[in-house]
């Protein structure tokens, strides 16, 4: 039987030595001392009393050695790469269900304290852009190439709804990519129950593909709040062209206040605001 170790020169391994799945016990006669361990072996030498001591170009030593083969772990903590594509979608909740927070809600109340104690004390309120009002620079191209995707996306999906024929249900968000629409029964529309639960389905558009999700369009996000009763004095544009309005968009059509001086604030009271201004 023939073994081969680092910096160990193995000669001769004796008949009687047995060796067993992970552990291996025998006799070698080895010369030098460069015993250096591997990275999956760890193995230990016991020498016989009477011997000399282990000498660089000393003379060969016969002894008796214990190997110990302890192969590398698998790491078990290594999940299995799941493909974007194939990732389910989340759970439609009930309506009565309350929805989770976007933040934790103990790092909403951490922050709340951290701030009460800078109040307490007189310090401002440390603000970093966008929070303070000021544009981030490096934002600005990134909202222009977002923009643009968005037009391009609206304009492929419109010219791809003549050629893919696409039904959506008129009680329900479900639609169904096919020529006609499917006849399960799970609809939970207002009136389901009176279809016993089949869809009505009709042509789709672009809006039941990708759902309109708008927002109040502000010249100044951080002026006087949208009440109840003003709410029609403001328009209701895209959620996405809002965000890439304040992001540092310039539209004509949707202007927006863009200031030179930070927001100030101390606690939950804002100290300087820059005034405020009408809007166009």
């Amino acid at each position: 039987m023939y073994a081969l170790l680092r910096g160990i020169h193995l000669k001769e391994v004796n008949n009687s030595s047995f060796f067993l799945p992970s552990v291996c016990l025998g006799i070698m006669e080895f010369k030098g001392n460069q015993l250096s361990a591997l990275r999956s072996f760890a193995f230990g030498f016991k020498v016989p009393l009477g011997h000399k001591q282990l000498q660089t170009g000393g003379p060969a030593i016969l002894g008796t050695f214990f190997c110990v083969n302890q192969r590398p772990r698998q790491d078990q903590s290594v999940k299995k790469q799941v493909i974007p594509q194939n990732v389910d979608l989340p759970p439609i909740l009930p309506k009565k269900k309350k929805k989770p927070y976007p933040i934790p809600l103990k790092k909403i109340q951490q922050a709340a304290r951290d701030d009460k104690k800078l109040a307490e004390m007189g310090i401002e309120k440390p603000l970093d852009p966008p929070k303070n009002g000021l544009l981030v620079p490096d934002l600005i191209p990134v909202a222009y190439e977002v923009l643009d995707a968005w037009k391009v996306l609206i304009k492929g999906l419109a010219q791809l709804l003549h050629i893919v024929p696409v039904y959506a249900c008129s009680e329900c968000p479900e639609i169904h990519v096919a020529e006609g629409g499917h006849h399960i029964q799970d609809c939970h529309g207002p009136t389901s129950v009176k279809r016993r639960s089949f869809h009505s389905w009709v042509k789709g558009s672009v809006n039941d593909v990708l759902l309109p999700i708008e927002s109040y369009h502000m010249y100044d996000p951080f002026g006087r709040r949208i009440k109840h009763e003003t709410r029609f004095d403001h328009d209701r544009i895209p959620a996405v062209v809002e965000l890439c309005i304040q992001a540092g968009v310039d539209l004509p059509e949707y202007p927006s206040r863009r200031r030179t001086n930070p927001i100030r604030m101390i606690g939950k009271k804002v100290i300087d605001r820059g005034g405020f201004v009408e809007e166009p």
